[in-house]
């Protein structure tokens, strides 16, 4: 009797790919053979859209996913999965919130631009050629750190618009992104935050 299972394995390019594996049962004979992709932890992190993807990096502002089977003290629960979406909206009380999905690493930041008050959710993710996860505003140009919030780039005069824009904020000092932690926990995604000031 063989089994045959589903095995994510990364291809070349980086990106997830699926491979059939086949595996002989051990033990005695009639007894059934459970795939490990069929643990509840395996099928709790394929629902929350996250699989065996999310890599454990540490807690701390901006350090991506860390994976826990216990929630830490101050971490509140802003959303079940990511939705099969990159990126994902969370309003909490007054605080906006996005999710970001990048490389496998859950981000989450507050949800507007510090330039312009923009949203970011439509905004491009990427890593820089020194290997800096960052995001760019659609409207202004402006570009941020998505582990630190630290700006980039501040408001740059690349095309008409963004001349205009960079203009008005060309004698502004840069205000960095406000990044928060993320937890994949049991039941959903989990983030430290706390209100911003009134």
């Amino acid at each position: 009797m063989t089994v045959t299972k589903m095995v994510s394995t990364l291809s070349t390019s980086g990106g997830l790919r699926a491979a059939v594996a086949t595996a002989r049962p051990r033990g005695r004979v009639g007894q059934q053979c459970k795939p490990s992709c069929s643990s509840p932890a395996r099928l709790r992190e394929a629902r929350l859209g996250v699989g065996c993807r999310a890599s454990s990096k540490g807690f701390g502002l901006g350090t991506g996913t860390q994976k826990s089977s216990k929630v830490p003290p101050g971490f509140k629960k802003v959303a079940d999965d990511m939705g099969g979406k990159s990126s994902k909206a969370v309003l909490l009380g007054t605080l906006n919130l996005i999710l970001y999905e990048f490389e496998d690493q859950l981000y989450c930041s507050e949800a507007n631009s510090t330039a312009y008050k923009y949203p970011l959710i439509d905004g491009e993710i990427k890593r820089t050629e020194d290997g800096v996860v960052s995001i760019e505003t659609p409207l202004d140009g402006t570009t941020y750190d998505l582990t630190t919030g630290a700006v980039l780039e501040w408001c740059p005069k690349n095309n008409l618009l963004r001349n205009f824009l960079g203009g008005l904020k060309e004698k502004e000092k840069p205000v960095p992104l406000r990044v928060y932690p993320v937890v994949v926990g049991a039941d959903g995604i989990y983030t430290k935050y706390s209100s911003p000031a009134a």
